[in-house]
């Protein structure tokens, strides 16, 4: 959970609303970039990839960076909003030992 609260996609989170948890991750100059998220209810990966992997990411849509928790957390952020619109937000279960 810590990704999303305080970590690296929490910027592109700041507005979810739910509890949630999930990893970002980029490759080497940013030739991809991907958000691995869930909530309790659903889990979703966003990732950004070109067709040719020797060519970075960075820079499209006026972003000097793309990383995991840029477009892929944005991304997952709202298309999340969508599919679990209407349903009740729940928690996460304690962790077992």
């Amino acid at each position: 959970e810590q990704v999303t609260q305080r970590g690296t996609a929490a910027s592109a989170l700041g507005s979810f609303g739910r509890p949630s948890a999930g990893k970002t991750g980029t490759t080497t100059n940013s030739a991809s970039a991907w958000f691995n998220g869930f909530t309790p209810q659903l889990a979703t990966t966003v990732g950004m990839f070109r067709n040719d992997a020797t060519l970075s990411l960075n820079g499209m849509g006026g972003v000097p960076s793309v990383t995991g928790g840029t477009y892929p957390a944005m991304i997952w952020n709202a298309m999340m909003k969508k599919a679990l619109a209407g349903l009740p937000a729940e928690g996460f279960a304690p962790p077992s030992k």
